[in-house]
């Protein structure tokens, strides 16, 4: 999981020239400073009893997002991608699924 993201640069994404539809990233890292948004938000459930619990929360980018409903897909070209292999990302200590994951076959 990441800890620190640099939110004043983005990551290079690259095309692939044949498919404009899928967009490629070297690693783990380029991918989660384009997918996350680096602020936790605070979050509260009610139970039935009356009892609150608090947690945090990241929200995706607005960059994944309108890119998921375009319906791009996204592709982590390193073979060792914690991402890919396992289909979620993490921040902090919350992890969320990722949608439109492709696999990289290059």
């Amino acid at each position: 999981m990441i800890d620190n993201i640099n939110t004043n640069i983005g990551p290079e994404i690259c095309q692939d020239p044949q498919n404009d539809n899928i967009l490629f990233f070297n690693n783990d890292d380029e991918f989660t400073e384009f997918s996350i948004d680096p602020t936790l938000v605070a979050k509260c459930i009610e139970r039935k009893n009356g009892d609150k619990i608090w947690y945090y929360d990241f929200n995706f980018s607005k960059l994944y997002t309108d890119a998921v409903a375009q319906g791009k897909k996204f592709t982590i070209k390193d073979p060792n991608s914690r991402i890919m292999k396992n289909g979620d990302i993490g921040y902090k200590l919350v992890t969320k699924p990722v949608e439109n994951l492709e696999e990289y076959i290059g």
